[in-house]
């Protein structure tokens, strides 16, 4: 299942255990909720009963007009020429259609893009004229047992996988973005949500309520989401918190692990948690390696190891490295 917003970045693969690691309270906050993938998973595990979600971007606004329907009619196909034109103002555009999620590049290069266009139109409008110009032919009746956009995506894609067509022209990465939108429907008067945009130690934390804080901040050596964020005024903001867990690749040595999971192929998930000046903290952190050669932290003796595939790193190796 795909939690929150199509987002760089997002969460949406661990979201779920993340919430199941947390423990249950009346309010939900995340300060850093960026694409709200935790903020969807922790919706729907009834764990919580108000969610006070912020993030320096507008993303926060747009999942809230996702669940209370704004786009349910929004199928529009953006062009390249048209992307670039209207990205700085409309959120829909640049999430459905960049690059990555990253917002600033268009999802398809100009040899694919006429392919996409024309499996758009066959979906959203039932218009297969673009793919007949292009002499591929689609029968009539392939959407007969279908009853969504998902079923209507899944059907083109059988038939340009039978056509022997490249992988990516079987896919249609922005109406797949485009689904996880109208997906947010489903949450609505699930819960009250309160949204706010701005500086996270702005945010008004509710005392007098049992509250859990989630922060998922812009990692520490990592670049693309914000520029000159201060981990030392951070943490120290955190110390001043209470159920406070926090997702990094490391945290200062004052930060003890609570517990992990290991994710496929690439990640390697912690949860921790910290008692710091008599105060209880917590965080998730999240160590890669890859079969790329990606230096590997080990979190106690901060010692740099290097794996070149995930079969280096049998399980018993695991437990040993991080007991």
């Amino acid at each position: 299942m795909n939690y929150g917003l199509p987002y760089k970045g997002s969460k949406s693969r661990i979201a779920k255990w993340v919430v199941e690691a947390l423990p249950s309270a009346d309010v939900w906050i995340e300060p850093f909720a960026g694409g709200c993938a935790v903020t969807h998973a922790a919706i729907l595990s009834g764990k919580y009963k108000r969610f006070v979600i912020n993030d320096m971007t507008d993303s926060v606004k747009f999942f809230v007009d996702a669940v209370n329907g704004k786009f349910k009619d929004e199928n529009r196909w953006i062009s390249r020429e048209e992307f670039f034109r209207l990205k700085k103002d409309d959120t829909y555009v640049r999430l459905c259609f960049s690059f990555g999620n990253n917002q600033r590049t268009y999802c398809y290069n100009e040899q694919v893009e006429p392919y996409k266009k024309a499996f758009h139109y066959a979906i959203c409008f039932g218009d297969f004229s673009l793919f007949e110009d292009m002499g591929i032919s689609i029968p009539e009746d392939v959407f007969k047992r279908c009853s969504s956009a998902k079923d209507r995506r899944c059907a083109i894609k059988d038939i340009l996988v039978k056509l022997n067509y490249p992988d990516n022209l079987q896919r249609l990465q922005s109406m797949e973005r485009l689904e996880r939108l109208w997906s947010l429907q489903s949450l609505k008067g699930m819960g009250d949500i309160e949204v706010f945009q701005g500086d996270y130690r702005e945010l008004e934390i509710p005392k007098e309520e049992k509250y859990v804080i989630y922060c998922d901040p812009p990692y520490i050596n990592t670049e693309g989401y914000f520029t000159n964020f201060n981990h030392e005024e951070f943490y120290d903001w955190v110390k001043q918190q209470k159920n406070c867990y926090i997702s990094e690749y490391w945290m200062p040595e004052d930060f003890e692990r609570v517990d992990y999971i290991y994710i496929k192929l690439y990640h390697f998930v912690e949860r921790t948690k910290a008692i710091t000046s008599k105060k209880v903290f917590g965080f998730v952190k999240i160590i890669y390696f890859s079969w790329y050669g990606k230096i590997f932290n080990r979190r106690r003796k901060r010692e740099r190891i290097t794996y070149l595939d995930e079969r280096q790193f049998p399980e018993a190796e695991r437990e040993t490295v991080y007991p």
